[in-house]
């Protein structure tokens, strides 16, 4: 062939790979793959398709113009974005500049629970079609409707936080490390992955049918953009690792394990939209011995990283609307740190100093009566799910970084 391999495995076979219909190759080839698409495979090209999650932010026009009219970027960046080729791969210090307020990046990692058990036990009759079927449509989730979902996400989130519907669907603002099988590895700004991995797990839910058995533990760390893409991926790994050992309980005792998100090294289920308990929570809890191995969470700690986040954007828009002040959000921090144990337990005294800070410190009346509220009797609703007070100022830290963060201007620390 007059084309050389874009891939050479030796004695195991050469890789080529074409934009459009190449006979020359195509009649030598063993199998011929049309890559996240199924068009050439049904107008008889190829013998099949297979779907790789390869979304790379990319430099359009439209983006080039965003960053020079609207980052802060410094003369240096300024002058490499000018001289950088359209369509090229887009740096990550230029993706940070996507984000709102602080312009960090945050790093996803995460994969199925429990995936080895649910091949061994989960399939009623045990055949090598009912299992290559099972890997097969998680394959399909993790390379395939991965792309759709970041497509629409990154979408939806330059129309509403961005301000510019320019940005069309076909830019995506998330760079996909790696994503197949059970598992990936995003990075992408930092509310944007934040927003992402609530809608993945709600939309890996429906994709299972409901089946609580399938569930999917992840880690955010939020980092700098010049930090090395090895970092990220140990800092994720230990996150990750954090939430496959979580455990949560409910009001009414009933516990869980896994299928959580770790930020700032919390832990946090995803949604109230996921319902069930799970077969593998029942073997653990419902034996006598093995639910002996786990240290049970002493107060109620089943809280959905949803509804955190959105009372987090609550404040931020309080903020932006110069409703409550940042000094306020740090000071709740102060109080935080010194009256919130690191297993939870909260001081009572800390009640009549948050009273004290928001009276003193808010003018406007309608939001005060709000963070009274949320933080000293009803605690906060969002839909069908509901935070305690307690939990709201347990998780006061995760609130109100996220908050601060959003409402920063533009810093971009390492």
């Amino acid at each position: 062939m007059s084309k050389e391999p874009d891939l050479d495995f030796g004695k195991f076979g050469k890789v080529y790979l074409f934009n459009k219909p190449e006979p020359e190759i195509m009649t030598k080839a063993k199998e011929v793959l049309n890559l996240n698409s199924t068009k050439l495979a049904e107008e008889g090209h190829t013998n099949g398709f297979k779907f790789i999650a390869n979304i790379v932010p990319t430099l359009t026009y439209e983006v080039k113009d965003y960053l020079l009219k609207y980052a802060d970027l410094e003369e240096k960046e300024r002058e490499e974005l000018k001289n950088q080729p359209i369509n090229s791969i887009l740096p990550l210090n230029y993706i940070a500049e996507f984000a709102k307020g602080d312009k960090k990046l945050a790093v996803l990692r995460a994969d199925v629970d429990n995936l080895g058990l649910i091949f061994s036990d989960g399939l009623r009759r045990y055949t090598i079609s009912r299992i290559a079927t099972l890997s097969r449509m998680l394959d399909l989730f993790f390379t395939g409707y991965i792309s759709i979902l970041i497509n629409k996400v990154s979408d939806d989130y330059a129309k509403r936080e961005l301000g510019n519907t320019n940005l069309k669907a076909k830019q995506k603002l998330i760079y996909t490390v790696y994503a197949g099988g059970d598992d990936l590895f995003l990075i992408g700004p930092y509310n944007l992955i934040l927003d992402f991995v609530v809608e993945l797990r709600k939309k890996f839910y429906k994709y299972t049918a409901n089946n609580t058995d399938f569930g999917i533990s992840g880690g955010i760390p939020i980092v700098g953009s010049k930090v090395s893409l090895e970092y990220m991926a140990k800092i994720s790994e230990e996150m990750e690792s954090i939430s496959k050992s979580a455990i949560f309980a409910t009001k009414n005792k009933q516990n869980y394990l896994k299928d959580a998100i770790t930020i700032f090294e919390k832990s946090f289920k995803y949604s109230s939209e996921i319902k069930g308990y799970s077969t593998y929570n029942q073997r653990i809890f419902g034996d006598e011995e093995l639910s002996k191995l786990y240290k049970k969470p002493q107060d109620d700690n089943y809280v959905n990283f949803e509804t955190i986040l959105s009372i987090s954007n609550k404040i931020a828009e309080y903020m932006e609307e110069k409703k409550m002040s940042r000094a306020l959000a740090y000071r709740l921090l102060s109080l935080h740190r010194v009256y919130v144990s690191e297993d939870g337990k909260i001081d009572p005294i800390i009640y009549p100093k948050i009273f004290y800070q928001i009276g003193r410190n808010v003018k406007n009346e309608s939001v005060r009566n709000l963070l009274v509220e949320w933080l000293l009797r009803k605690g906060y609703s969002y839909g069908e799910d509901s935070l305690s007070k307690e939990n709201v100022i347990r998780n006061l830290d995760v609130i109100l970084s996220i908050a601060l963060m959003k409402t920063r201007g533009g810093k971009k620390d390492d």
